[in-house]
Order: structure tokens, then sequence, then C-alpha cells
């Protein structure tokens, strides 16, 4: 008795397992969206919104059109899967502009194809077409994945603009910012703007990624460049520091000079306390160094 019971329960356990298996299975097919049918030009043009498709034949040479609105401070990213309806196929899989000017993708023989941008603030919104499909040879289907990341900076919301009447405002502490990499986007300059006090010094630190290099700027009010440090080489840390002789604001510009991946995601961190702080971000190593640097004149 206590052996069939055993039995029953270990082929209960068995049943359950493959239920709870299957379920997750079809969840995971069911987790594909059917795409519509695209528009056969830019004026045609579908629109769709962030997801991942799975979309139907395509004939030899056919591309399908398709529209998305992001964002400033949203990068946009587009991976396709194509699967050949005979021997092989050139796939194509690119992103434009509202101008219909191309900004990122390939023509590949198989595939996956990528294409990434983060725009940058000059705009409240941005339109941006795909265009996929097939250069010779049909499909017999394909995926789309259509991403959008928010790489908003310093915890705001927004993109910190590349000018200075759209900084961002921040004060002292540690924060998290995001630039394009190269040939990925237009967001390649952060503005912060940094209330501050006479009798102070301002020191603030930029930690790129391992293969970046970027550049710390300081702005007086009346956006005239005070210092500017650029890395060395690529990972290096670059900081910046100076005295304070009247109150008001300065303004920190972080530059994606050079290198980088599709997104350059660095962490900026602010002081304001004197040569305690400074030490502390390591900008620099004595009481001199911080003298030495430039001041805001009256």
């Amino acid at each position: 008795m206590v052996k069939f019971i055993a039995k029953n329960l270990a082929m209960v356990i068995f049943l359950g397992i493959l239920l709870v298996g299957t379920i997750g299975i079809v969840s995971v097919a069911g987790a594909q969206e059917t795409l519509p049918k695209g528009g056969d030009s830019f004026a045609t043009a579908v629109k769709i919104e962030p997801g991942s498709y799975k979309g139907g034949a395509v004939e030899s040479v056919e591309k399908e059109y398709f529209y998305i609105n992001i964002k400033p401070g949203q990068q946009i990213k587009l991976k396709g899967t194509f699967i050949p309806a005979g021997y092989g196929a050139n796939c194509v899989l690119y992103l434009y502009d509202e101008n219909e000017t191309r900004l990122d993708g390939e023509e590949y023989t198989s595939g996956p194809i990528s294409a990434f941008w983060l725009p940058n603030s000059n705009r409240d919104l941005y339109k941006y077409y795909i265009k996929v499909g097939s250069t010779a040879g049909a499909l017999s289907s394909y995926s789309l994945d259509v991403s959008l990341r928010d790489c908003y900076d310093a915890g705001s919301e927004k993109d910190a603009g590349d000018t200075f009447d759209k900084a961002i405002e921040i004060k002292g502490g540690k924060y998290t910012g995001y630039l394009a990499g190269p040939y990925k986007g237009t967001d390649e300059i952060d503005i912060y703007k940094i209330p501050v006090k006479k009798g102070e010094t301002l020191i603030a630190k930029v930690t790129p990624p391992s293969n970046t290099v970027l550049s710390l700027g300081f702005y007086d009010d009346d956006r005239r460049l005070i210092s500017e440090e650029i890395a060395p080489n690529r990972g290096a840390i670059v900081s910046n520091s100076v005295e304070i002789t009247r109150d008001g604001e300065i303004f920190a510009k972080v530059v994606a000079e050079k290198g980088g991946e599709n997104l350059n995601v660095y962490s900026l961190e602010v002081g304001t306390e004197g040569v305690a702080a400074v030490k502390e971000l390591g900008a620099v190593k004595e009481d001199k160094a911080v003298r030495e640097k430039p001041k805001i004149e009256e």
C-alpha cells in the first residue's frame, strides 16, 4: 500500500512538472506579437510600438516600412532575425530619421541584424522609420524586436541637453548619465547646472566606460569656459575643480570625445565642500593643487 501511494505521488509530481514546463513554453511562445503588414514606402509606413514581433513571408527584394515615436533620452534598439524561404537570402534592417536619412543597421546574408540610436533633446518627440525585408531571395518569416531604454540623465526623467538653456540642475551627489556611442546617436554632450556659493570649492569626477574617452569642462554663469579636462586614454577617470568667488551657478559639460560601444554609461560625482571633498573624490592630492585651479573672478 505504501509503495502504491509513493508511486502515485511520484507520478503526480512528474505530471505537475511537465504541466508547468508546458505552460512556461506556451507563455514564452505567446510573448511574440504578430507584426502587421508594413507599408511599401516611407509614405505608407505603419506605426508600431515597442515589442517582440513575428513577421510573415517576404518576397525577394520586398521591403516593409514601419515607424515609431520616441522621446529624447530614450535609446531605440532593433534586432531582426530572418528565415530564408529557399537556399539563402540577403536580409536588410535599417533605421531612418524623419528626413529619411539612414542612421544605423545593415544588409546581411543571414543575420541577426541590430540597430541602435540615442537622440539628443533638440525635440520633444522623434519619429523614426524602420525598413526591414529582403534585397535578394524570399523569406519565409522573420522576427523583429523593438525596445526602448530610458537613458535619462541624473535621475531627472529627461535628457541633459547639449545647450546651456537645456541643462539639468543638480546638487552634490553621485549621478548616472548616458551618452551615445560612436555613430549611434546625437546625444554626445550632457550639460548640468550646479548652484554654488562664494568660498566653496566645486569639484567633480566623471568615471567613463573602460573603452571611452570623456571630457569634463566647467563654465561660469556667463557661459564662459573656466577649465576643461580631457581623459588621457580610454577608460581614464576625469576630475576637475574650481574655487568659487561669488554666488551663482557653474555649468558642468560632459562630452563623449571618442571610443565606446552602442551606449556610454558614466557616473558623475559632484561635491562643494572644499579640500576634504576634493581629496575624497581623488581630484587633487594637496592643498596647493586646489589653489592653482582657476577662479571665478568678481
